[in-house]
């Protein structure tokens, strides 16, 4: 007989041993938080890197690049 399959919360999803064993959660240095775990990339390719992880920016941080950006693509 099947077990019904067990439904974890996210803070079981960060603490289960196989999410951390395959890279899903990855540390980065917050400029204003410190160390913080974010969620790593679901997808890798076979012999490809290990890309480095980037913390979010912080509220205002591209105000400038962005339209910049947005300009360029526009053009």
């Amino acid at each position: 007989m099947l077990r019904p399959l067990a439904i974890r919360s996210i803070d079981e999803v960060y603490e289960w041993g196989q999410t951390r064993s395959q890279g899903l959660v990855v540390e980065v240095d917050h400029p204003a938080l410190g160390r913080i775990e974010l969620p790593g990339p679901p997808l890798r390719f076979d012999g490809a890197p290990p890309r480095e992880h980037s913390p979010p920016p912080l509220p205002g941080e591209h105000n400038d690049t962005v339209p910049a950006w947005l300009d360029e693509r526009d053009a």
